[in-house]
């Protein structure tokens, strides 16, 4: 069985996904497993390094043994279930723990008590809310990639254009949005009133599009919640 991806490889975590992750077939076992931990590990990267200063070195290291020791020995995924909440949030869990451990064995190296490592907290935002940010970013990134292909390939670039310049970038860039005048001369359309139609238009897909992504990991009674819990995380992080 072939790694269940949708169009341009945003991978699906329904709970029937992470079921497969525990089949006994070990080619469907590692299909599942392949595409749950293309889904999770950036996230799960930018925690440790931005909320547990983790260097990138140590960050890979952690990852990989969390990978072989708790997902793959310990059938980490199979265990889940829906009773657990969010899977993102078991997962997070179980690296928290993870993570203690291999501080702790980096002690024991070298030689000094086993308590947990010290850190200065994160200024900006909890361990969680970080990994939330990091999280949404991924999904709202892949909605980006695929209201892009739509636009090119319905012969729409007026509408990506307009919104990248006038939501995208300030959003995500911090850039200033610019006029409709301006967009008028570099972009093509007729007149600032065309422009603010072309927005209007583009919204909408872009919508349609952040509903499809989410749907992909969430079940379909939760995808208006999960989509407030992403926006609330990318405010907080003033994105």
């Amino acid at each position: 069985m072939g790694a269940e991806r949708q169009r341009g490889g945003f991978p699906t975590t329904r709970w029937s996904l992470l079921a497969r992750a525990g089949d006994e077939n070990a080619e469907a076992r590692r299909a599942a497993l392949e595409v749950l931990l293309a889904a999770y590990l950036p996230a799960l990267r930018t925690h440790l390094v931005r909320a547990r200063r983790c260097t990138a070195e140590e960050a890979d290291d952690v990852l990989q043994s969390f990978v072989a020791e708790r997902i793959l020995a310990r059938s980490l995924v199979s265990r889940a279930a829906p009773s657990a909440g969010r899977f993102r949030s078991y997962v997070l869990k179980a690296l928290e723990n993870h993570l203690r451990t291999e501080r702790g064995r980096s002690a024991l190296r070298r030689e000094q008590p086993t308590t947990e490592h010290t850190e200065e907290p994160s200024a900006e935002a909890s361990p969680t809310e970080l990994f939330e940010r990091a999280w949404a970013r991924e999904v709202i990134d892949e909605t980006l990639r695929r209201m892009q292909a739509e636009c090119e390939e319905r012969g729409l670039r007026q509408h990506w254009l307009v919104f990248e310049a006038r939501i995208v970038g300030p959003a995500l860039r911090g850039e200033p949005a610019p006029g409709y005048g301006d967009l008028q001369n570099s972009i093509g359309f007729a007149s600032p009133r065309e422009g603010t139609n072309l927005l209007v238009t583009a919204k909408r897909a872009f919508q349609r599009h952040l509903r499809d992504v989410v749907a992909l990991y969430s079940d379909d009674a939760e995808v208006d919640s999960e989509i407030r819990e992403l926006r609330a995380a990318l405010e907080g992080g003033g994105a």
